[in-house]
């Protein structure tokens, strides 16, 4: 079942555009449905996939891939560094001598801490990881 075709407000009979029945045009409802698919295809903002580092170990890169597509960079008000880290367990679990915050560290440095927060609470302290949403990466 197609649209109805419906004249335009302040229109002519000759110039009539394809609506979805409340008089919204049929164009206008193709764009947001494609920009609301891309919002929901990539919910980090589209990011391009970025590759692993030889050093960092698949299940790891699944895990930062789906906290923040593996940036290492980072940084809201709660969380930061590619793994998320909440700031409170980054300022607990980071060894002396590490920047004040995750975004600031290496990819080493912010491993090394991921590291230190899962032999304490394996990997449950990463949501993306309790969900399974990690998969899609691996």
């Amino acid at each position: 079942m197609g649209f109805p075709l419906r004249a335009a407000a302040g229109t002519d009979r000759g110039s009539c555009q394809a609506t979805d029945g409340a008089g919204i045009p049929r164009l206008r409802i193709i764009l947001a449905a494609v920009l609301a698919s891309l919002v929901l295809v990539h919910p980090a903002g589209g990011h391009v996939k970025q590759p692993r580092p030889k050093w960092l170990p698949k299940i790891w890169y699944a895990i930062g891939m789906c906290e923040t597509r593996l940036n290492w960079r980072h940084n809201t008000q709660s969380y930061e560094g590619a793994f998320g880290f909440y700031r409170g367990s980054w300022d607990q679990y980071k060894p002396r001598g590490f920047p004040e915050d995750a975004w600031m560290a290496t990819p080493k440095q912010q491993y090394r801490v991921a590291r230190i927060i899962h032999s304490h609470f394996r990997y449950t302290g990463w949501g993306c990881y309790t969900n399974g949403n990690y998969r899609v990466f691996l």
